[in-house]
């Protein structure tokens, strides 16, 4: 026996502390949070077992293995842009020239002039 009355005798139970009310509840709710993510994981693999595509990326397709200056990608923007524009002119023209070549043919004639 030890001075004070108690043996410790080696007893695991002399270190133990009793839990306080707040410990055991972030316990349980690590122990829940804990079971909760493994459900989560479970499910997962369970939703990908299913699968059989899995795509190869290439991380650097459509970039050129030089990089380009910004002046150059605005250039060929604005080049583009151009070009774009040339080609709406020239469909409005062939509905201009359509517009010419049948304006012959209309017969309507509004009266401009009212009369009351």
């Amino acid at each position: 026996m030890s001075p004070g009355g108690s043996s410790d005798g080696g007893n695991v139970n002399s270190f133990y502390k009793p839990a306080k009310h707040e410990d055991l509840l972030l316990g349980k709710g690590r122990y829940l949070q804990d079971k909760k993510n493994e459900k989560i994981v479970q499910r997962e693999q369970e939703l990908l077992e299913g699968c059989t595509f899995s795509p190869k990326l290439n991380p650097f397709k459509g970039q050129s293995s030089t990089p380009q200056r910004a002046e150059d990608v605005f250039t060929t923007l604005y080049e583009k842009s151009k070009w774009l524009q040339s080609q709406k002119k020239d469909d409005k023209t062939l509905e201009e020239t359509e517009f010419e070549k049948n304006k012959n043919e209309c017969t309507f004639q509004p009266n401009l002039h009212k009369t009351k």
